[in-house]
């Protein structure tokens, strides 16, 4: 059976295949079946804002002052901005990209450029630190708003 489409369903589905292909959302899709054939429900899920809060964090195999410490990712109309508070100071994320439930940054400690990626899932954290002396496993989980 051949199907015709519009062009507005058809410039739609470009539009959220450009979206979903550039990492702005993810596509949640299931098949529904029905007595008169297959239909596809299709769910966009923008969950940039998982990563927005407040987190603990460790770091393995670091100096002490940086193997824990909390991190705040705030946002203001799509601009994000990172803090992380270690035992001696505040440091501030620069280089700052979002892509759903993703966050990279880049922060100078000691005179180096150390880069950041991590992933939210739910309420745990988990990524990555590089710098020149090499890759650090980074596990968190989400601080508690206070009231």
């Amino acid at each position: 059976m051949k199907q015709k489409f519009s062009n507005s369903a058809i410039n739609f589905l470009c539009t959220i295949l450009l979206l979903v292909s550039s990492g702005m959302v993810s596509l949640q899709a299931k098949a529904l079946n029905g007595t008169t054939g297959s239909k596809l429900e299709a769910t966009i899920v923008d969950d940039s804002d998982a990563i927005v809060g407040r987190w603990l964090y460790t770091v393995a195999d670091v100096a002490y002052e940086y193997s824990h410490g909390a991190l705040y990712i705030s946002e203001d109309n799509g601009v994000y901005q990172v803090e992380v508070h270690v035992n001696n100071g505040t440091l501030r994320g620069q280089d700052i990209e979002v892509a759903q439930n993703k966050i990279t940054f880049s922060l100078e400690i000691e005179g180096s450029n150390v880069v950041v990626t991590l992933r939210a899932k739910e309420d745990k954290l988990s990524g990555e630190s590089s710098s020149a002396d090499g890759i650090f496993k980074i596990k968190g989980k989400r601080k508690a708003q206070p009231q």
